[in-house]
């Protein structure tokens, strides 16, 4: 066992997820230099090995992180034991590859001979740094944010609650609420009246958003702008805000101009009054910034409401806004509670809360109209971030509920021959003659070797989605491999077609992942069986072309319409003319996967009634 694989079977059993991205091996002289790589060099970094090979490895590493190349590649080869450390390599198209790079020294074996150098390996770990860099802002967003924030369980109980929640509620630590359910901030009233008149309408829509009399830890209480999230778990995002200074201002509006104006100058929310008989308008400066209007731009009358604020609202939000306005001046509603969508003077459409109250004369007859609007872009964001993540759950669930049953359709046909093949065996056996049981025995063969093919299949597709999928080349006799690669697929075939194998030249020796090859090449030469009429040949052909490795797969079959070329790749998808037999819709995306483990590319060359080519190229280099 070399050193490179030494150090892949010492971090399986504690670093999983290096193990499932290790890619590049590579040995270097003492003097730094680059010696051999293997091809997953060029999958990761772009860069072909001829090119790459004689060239000092501190070439490709980030120039903040040379010290640290320098000091691993001194201790490997100064030490009895392996160095290790993280480092940024230079792609091919300019981008830098966070790597975990292992080194110990040994000799550096080589068309020169032995020398002392230094192997190793490089694992890429750019992807999960990029996600612990994404979750850390994240959360970091959440817990600065001036609006409580908070998540609980389908059960109700907070799992997490960010610092302006627990200050709004007096509380001084997270571990006082967590384990709780939500009902422990507002009364038992409140709480019933929650769970009777908000719950069934957040589980019908996924989301509300209103007013609740919220409970402080010293037992008093607050008016609470509050809106929830339905999870797709059952869970709840929780949104909310202390209303007091809001309806503090509202009640001082219906009092005096002056404490409305004095309200209006202090609070955070836009706020306005509009005289229904006078058509004079009032906004507050937070709603000017909002319009982003300045001060010497504000006239007095209706055409404000009409030019600065109409026209700014989106084209799907200003028929509702008119007609809950009509409303209120008809007397057919006393109040409005809305989200639209307005575009400042300078940039692009924000979110808004917009409310409105109207006041009326001991005639009935609405007076005045005062409201606020605030900024929700943040919500907003939120929930449709929930959304989203909502809809991925509902395929994830979709495409698993779909995969099961591809699956026990797909393993019953294959129990079923082993089964009936046993049965007659068992019953019959005795009696039968040697080539009715060779046909029973060979029956039996093609099952088992099915199965076989269905459970490696599954196998690998559950590897890819969790991104455990990996490469392990080395030295393989092609022609033999092909060979062998026929002969199983003849036996699922049980005959039916000729296969025949071209290796050119035939005693071509490469390095591949065995494994990975195996499966592209048994789906592709099975599906060239299924689509073929009886006794039509099917070829493997294995060839070098350029700096290229090239295997493909050739059937007489009925061909792919060319409408239907483009989505071979993807989930359970048919082609449109291949009802007749059975499949899974699986293989040819098993196909894609194992290519892109290996940096292979594979492509499809068809017509109807004539036939169908699959070519897979890998890089090569002799």
């Amino acid at each position: 066992m070399n050193f490179v694989e030494g150090e892949i079977q010492k971090l399986r059993p504690r670093e999983e997820f290096l193990v499932s991205h290790i890619q590049v091996t590579f040995c270097a002289n003492q003097a730094g230099h680059l010696l051999w790589l293997n091809a997953a060099w060029v999958a990761k970094t772009g860069h072909p090995i001829i090119n790459s090979v004689g060239r000092h490895c501190e070439e490709f590493v980030h120039a903040d992180d040379v010290s640290a190349w320098t000091r691993l590649f001194a201790e490997a080869v100064d030490g009895d034991s392996s160095s290790q450390g993280e480092v940024r390599i230079r792609a091919s198209d300019g981008r830098w590859l966070w790597m975990v790079v292992t080194m110990r020294h040994e000799l550096a074996g080589g068309a020169a001979g032995d020398e002392p150098g230094v192997s190793g390996i490089m694992v890429d770990v750019s992807e999960q740094r990029a996600t612990q860099r994404e979750n850390s802002e994240l959360l970091l967003a959440v817990n600065a944010a001036l609006d409580g924030i908070a998540r609980t369980t389908s059960e109700g109980i907070y799992t997490h609650l960010n610092r302006a929640h627990l200050t709004m509620f007096g509380y001084e630590s997270e571990s006082e609420l967590l384990g709780k359910t939500w009902r422990a901030i507002y009364t038992e009233s409140e709480a019933a009246r929650i769970e009777a008149e908000v719950f069934p309408i957040l589980i019908s829509k996924g989301c509300w958003s209103g007013t609740a009399t919220a409970m402080r830890r010293d037992g008093s209480t607050f008016p609470e702008d509050l809106s929830l999230t339905l999870l797709p778990g059952g869970g709840i995002i929780c949104i909310c805000r202390d209303a007091t200074e809001r309806v503090q201002a509202l009640n001082a509006w219906q009092q005096s101009e002056a404490r409305w104006q004095l309200a209006a100058a202090s609070i955070q929310e836009g706020l306005w009054d509009f005289d229904v008989q006078t058509g004079v308008l009032h906004l507050s400066p937070r709603w000017m910034e909002l319009l982003g209007l300045a001060s010497h731009e504000l006239a007095i009358g209706t055409d404000v409401l009409l030019t600065h604020f109409c026209r700014r609202i989106h084209l799907d939000d200003i028929e509702g806004l008119k007609l809950a306005v009509r409303e209120l001046l008809a007397g057919a509603s006393d109040r409005f509670d809305l989200e639209v969508r307005l575009k400042p003077s300078v940039g692009s459409y924000r979110w808004l809360q917009a409310r409105g109250r109207a006041l009326f004369d001991s005639a009935g007859v609405a007076t005045r109209i005062v409201g606020s609007v605030a900024d929700i872009a943040a919500r907003k964001a939120q929930e449709e971030l929930a959304a989203r993540n909502f809809a991925r759950e509902r395929e994830l669930v979709e495409l698993k509920s779909h995969f099961i049953a591809m699956a026990s359709h797909e393993l019953r046909t294959p129990v079923a021959t082993i089964s009936l093949s046993v049965e007659l065996l068992e019953k019959h056996g005795a009696k039968m003659s040697e080539s009715r049981a060779e046909t029973t025995m060979a029956h039996m063969r093609g099952a088992a070797s099915q199965l076989r093919s269905i459970v490696a299949n599954l196998l690998i597709l559950g590897e890819s989605d969790d991104g455990k999928l990996s490469c392990n080349p080395a030295p393989l006799d092609l022609r033999q491999a092909l060979l062998d690669l026929a002969s199983d697929a003849a036996q699922v075939d049980e005959g039916k077609h000729p296969i025949e194998v071209l290796v050119i030249p035939p005693e071509l020796q490469v390095v591949l992942d065995a494994q990975l090859v195996r499966s592209i090449l048994l789906n592709l030469a099975s599906n060239a069986c299924k689509y073929s009429p009886p006794g039509a040949l099917v070829t493997l052909r294995g060839e070098i072309c350029g700096n290229e490795l090239v295997l493909q797969v050739s059937d007489r079959g009925i061909g792919i319409p060319h409408e239907d070329q483009g989505r071979l790749f993807s989930h359970f998808f048919r082609a449109s003319n291949a009802t007749e037999a059975e499949g899974s819709g699986l293989g040819l995306v098993i196909v894609k996967r194992c290519c892109e483990a290996h940096g292979a590319t594979v492509t499809c060359e068809s017509m109807v009634g004539q036939g169908t080519t699959f070519t897979v190229r890998f890089p090569y280099f002799s």
